[in-house]
């Protein structure tokens, strides 16, 4: 393991999957991610990411390197509450324009999560606002008046 974290450039983020296997983050190149059945081999396989990663993007425009490299590993096997989905994802899910869902993130309406540049969004907290935006029926329109 040590010549393997010898070769990495950037800090990385090992998610247990609770299902003996894991999947591997690179938190400053947005879309590098790798997976494996052991930690180690995650970050051989991240090594390898990055480096394809990082093929196709110019020089000028890579993130520094991270002097210290760190892994952190988050150990608890992720709860259901814990599923993220991405910004098209919660759109389809509301039935609303990627703007609208920006806006609502802006406003504070809606708590989003950053990965890099990309919003992600806990299916639970989307819930809570369909709930919290119902519009209860007048008394009027439930009797059939009008």
């Amino acid at each position: 393991m040590k010549r393997n974290y010898e070769a990495l450039k950037y800090s990385i983020r090992i998610l247990n999957n609770g299902d003996d296997s894991y999947t591997v983050e690179v938190p400053k190149l947005p879309g590098c991610f790798s997976s494996g059945s052991t930690k180690e081999e995650c970050i051989a396989n991240i090594i390898e990411a990055i480096e394809l990663h990082l093929e196709d993007v110019d020089r000028k425009e890579r993130p520094k390197e991270d002097v210290f490299p760190s892994i952190e590993v988050i150990q608890d096997a992720p709860s259901s509450d814990d599923y993220l989905i991405s910004l098209p994802e919660a759109c389809r899910f509301l039935d609303v324009s990627d703007s609208t869902l920006r806006r609502y993130v802006k406003d504070g309406r809606v708590p989003a999560y950053t990965f890099g540049k990309e919003y992600k969004f806990k299916l639970e907290e989307l819930h809570q606002l369909v709930h919290d935006s119902r519009v209860t029926p007048s008394k009027k329109a439930a009797s059939g008046k009008r």
